[in-house]
């Protein structure tokens, strides 16, 4: 009894340590595919600086003062960049205090049937709109940045199977008192949210010191959030100077997942000692980024949602062993072709991802019969891979070999 015993306590041991390696080897690969030539694209494009196509027409954003006509070409240029990436861009219009104006944000969905998963999300959010009124009003770091780097998320995380359900999302009238964000927040069922990071202004870094400010509250939920941000700094490393700032500040659309009892941070440039001269002025350009000090901010907060999103630690070894024994995957280690055996199901969804997470093969299908013969990718490399058979709405994990 006492060696069965630890032999299972080795295999929990082995099956966690191997874990949390594939899980950092997983973020240190999101981190270092953050492309600062993106970035610095989609803040081009959302500040004037170059012209976008939307609706197959050539056009330019010329500002994105709430209720703007431009800020609704803006909306709409948001929604093709999600739409690219294989999300479905929601429009969520709102009207509330006098205000009508329209939040734009799409999910992915959670890959695993954990009732616990399914029903958490992460969330990685900014304010498109911007100040002051005026027909030319770049808002460059305000907050373009932001946008931009929730648009990189989205482009980087979206091929990949994660565990959690994520929020991207775009506020609009955060200028005029996080209106838009309100009227998100009071949409969401309280406990659900995992933890919100919220970007407004990340590019501007006049004395080139790489301080950035968390601004937190004291309680557990923001500050499981605070030090996840401070651990992927130091882990991969990202090299910032990180500041938590408490008491914070209330004046962005963080403070509405606050009002709602939900745990939220503002990640932000240095807003205490080296603030953007440009800011909330025509003069707010794509100029005074600081190009590298962008690209860590951006590196960091994708980080440490990927971090959060891929964390199959917290759903649990029973929901990651679910119904182990009910199917057999053969042969193993497989060359061209893998079967599934005992499959009783109308319909099926097959996903391998590699060690990394990164999908490589997604069909779903109709079993005509109790097996089931996957023909691989002829490009698949040898090596170990992870398929999950979605089936009756149960996950069945395995793992196999390639050769």
């Amino acid at each position: 009894m006492i060696k069965k015993r630890r032999f299972h306590v080795l295999l929990v041991l082995l099956f966690f340590s191997s874990t949390l390696y594939a899980q950092r080897a997983f973020v240190n690969n999101i981190i270092h595919s953050v492309n600062i030539d993106s970035l610095m694209l989609t803040v081009r494009q959302l500040s004037g600086d170059t012209t976008v196509i939307i609706n197959n027409n050539i056009d330019t954003i010329k500002n994105r003062y709430a209720d703007s006509t431009d800020i609704k070409k803006a909306a709409n240029f948001i929604k093709q960049k999600l739409n690219s990436f294989g999300l479905t861009a929601i429009e969520q219009p709102f009207i509330s205090n006098g205000y009508n104006g329209k939040n734009i944000y799409a999910i992915q969905h959670a890959s695993s049937a954990s009732y616990l998963s399914q029903k958490l999300y992460y969330v990685i959010c900014a304010h498109y709109d911007n100040l002051p009124k005026a027909s030319i009003n770049y808002g460059a770091d305000d907050n373009a940045s932001g946008v931009s780097a929730v648009i990189e998320a989205a482009r980087i995380l979206s091929r990949y199977a994660l565990p959690f359900n994520i929020y991207y999302v775009l506020f609009d009238f955060e200028e005029q008192g996080k209106i838009g964000s309100d009227f998100f927040c009071n949409t969401l069922d309280i406990g659900t949210i995992k933890a919100a990071i919220n970007l407004d202004m990340i590019a501007y870094d006049g004395n080139n010191d790489s301080v950035a400010n968390i601004h937190s509250r004291n309680i557990v939920g923001d500050d499981v959030i605070s030090n996840k941000l401070l651990s992927v700094n130091t882990t991969y490393p990202i090299g910032l100077n990180l500041t938590i700032i408490n008491p914070p500040s209330y004046q962005s659309d963080h403070a509405s997942f606050w009002n709602y009892f939900m745990p939220a941070i503002l990640f932000i440039e240095d807003d205490k000692h080296d603030f953007n001269p440009g800011y909330h002025s025509i003069n707010d350009k794509i100029n005074l980024f600081n190009k590298s000090y962008y690209h860590s901010m951006a590196k960091l907060a994708i980080g440490a949602l990927a971090d959060f999103a891929s964390d199959s630690l917290t759903v649990g070894i029973n929901d990651i062993m679910l119904k182990q024994n009910e199917i057999f995957l053969y042969p193993n280690p497989v060359k061209n072709q893998i079967h599934f055996s005992h499959i009783h199901s109308n319909k099926v969804c097959i996903k391998i991802t590699n060690t990394n997470g990164e999908i490589i093969f997604d069909m779903e299908l109709i079993p005509q019969q109790e097996t089931i013969t996957i023909d691989l990718p002829e490009s698949i490399a040898n090596g170990l891979y992870h398929v999950s058979l979605m089936s009756d709405g149960e996950m069945i994990n395995r793992k196999f070999i390639t050769q």
